[in-house]
């Protein structure tokens, strides 16, 4: 069992080199994110943007990006990727779905990869 994050889905096609809602939509995302992506592996996780207010010590949602799929709307709706502070992106990725082995094998292929800061899995 896996904790639910308020983000949208996102799937990662390393051939497109791009990302993709649910329903085919393509996200617009920076240069700089799209290069540091693996470039060989499919990947399925949730997008997200941490809130742009400090967390309070006693807030541990922060953390797991509760409380902030308004925030992770934004990246559907923008045309324009400046217009979005990507330091506080998060792509939480729980899948790489064409890999051949049972989901947890997959999860654990995901540890023996290198993902970008701001990616985890």
């Amino acid at each position: 069992m896996f904790e639910k994050y308020d983000g949208l889905r996102g799937f990662w096609n390393p051939q497109t080199k791009a990302f993709y809602s649910r329903k085919g939509n393509r996200f617009i995302f920076p240069p700089e994110i799209i290069k540091a992506m693996p470039s060989d592996v499919f990947l399925d996780g949730e997008l997200w943007l941490l809130p742009s207010s400090p967390p309070k010590l006693t807030n541990l949602s922060y953390r797991f990006g509760r409380d902030s799929f308004q925030e992770a709307m934004k990246i559907a709706h923008r045309s324009n990727e400046t217009q979005l502070d990507w330091k506080r992106f998060k792509y939480m990725v729980f899948d790489a779905p064409t890999h051949s082995g049972t989901y947890q094998e997959r999860y654990k292929y995901l540890g023996t990869l290198y993902l970008p800061p701001g990616i985890q899995y």
